[in-house]
């Protein structure tokens, strides 16, 4: 079974042509209008893919800034995201990215082994 192309709809193409790729003019004009929608339906999710092995390196995936990160990355792929809105959608997913890693990071720390090492400090500095 075919769908059609366009980002967001899922109309099934058995009863048009072999080579249709849309449903509707609507469809085809709205992904030739939006280039960041004509570059969603070819990178088919290498933000999120590449978002997504980020946060787990820092292993920070499963974090709710890591998982809000993947979401709009998502919505970025499936080209929700376009035109004047993208350079905020950017600017957050790099927020969430970095909010997430840091999140990551304070879970490793052990609180003990954080008040062992201020001590230290105090110790050396005193």
């Amino acid at each position: 079974m075919r769908r059609c192309q366009a980002p967001g709809c899922s109309v099934d193409l058995s009863g048009k042509s072999s080579t249709a790729k849309f449903c509707s003019d609507r469809c085809r004009k709205r992904v030739q209008r939006n280039p960041a929608a004509k570059a969603a339906r070819k990178r088919s999710g290498t933000l999120a893919k590449t978002v997504r092995a980020e946060l787990t390196r820092v292993r920070a995936q499963n974090t709710v800034p890591g998982q809000l990160a993947i979401d709009l990355a998502k919505q970025i792929d499936r080209g929700e995201i376009a035109g004047a809105a993208m350079a905020g959608a950017a600017r957050q997913l790099d927020a969430l990215v970095d909010k997430a890693a840091a999140a990551g990071r304070s879970a490793d720390v052990d609180p003990i082994d954080e008040l062992r090492a201020r001590r230290e400090r105090k110790l050396v500095a005193g």
